[in-house]
C-alpha cells in the first residue's frame, strides 16, 4: 500500500503552471514555468517530470518548499513579468 501522492483532506495548491509570452522586435519570445510544492506533492523521479515537459521551449520546473513560498514566488513572477492580460482556471483531481 504505497500512500497517495496528494493529501485529500486539504485544499492547498500544489502546482502552478504559466507561461509568458512577450512580443519582441525578433518574435514572440514564450518561457513557459511548473513550481511545484515538495510539501503534498511527492516527486521522486524529477529527471521524468523533465522528460514530460520537453515538448516545450524555454521551459523552467521550481521546486518550492510548501503552498506560501509556491504563491510567493508566483507572485514575484507576475510582478517581474508586468503582463497586461493573466488568465487563470483551477484544476482539480476528480477522485470519483
Amino acid at each position: 500500500n504505497e500512500p497517495l501522492a496528494y493529501a485529500i483532506d486539504k485544499d492547498e495548491v500544489c502546482v502552478i503552471f504559466y507561461t509568458v509570452a512577450s512580443e519582441t522586435t525578433d518574435g514572440w519570445k514564450i518561457q513557459s514555468t511548473a513550481l511545484i510544492s515538495k510539501h503534498l506533492l511527492r516527486v521522486t523521479k524529477p529527471d521524468l517530470l523533465r522528460k514530460s515537459f520537453q515538448s516545450l521551449e524555454n521551459k523552467t520546473i521550481e521546486f518550492v518548499k510548501d503552498e506560501l513560498e509556491l504563491i510567493e514566488r508566483f507572485s514575484y513572477a507576475l510582478q517581474q513579468a508586468d503582463p497586461d492580460i493573466v488568465i487563470c482556471y483551477e484544476m482539480k483531481l476528480s477522485l470519483y
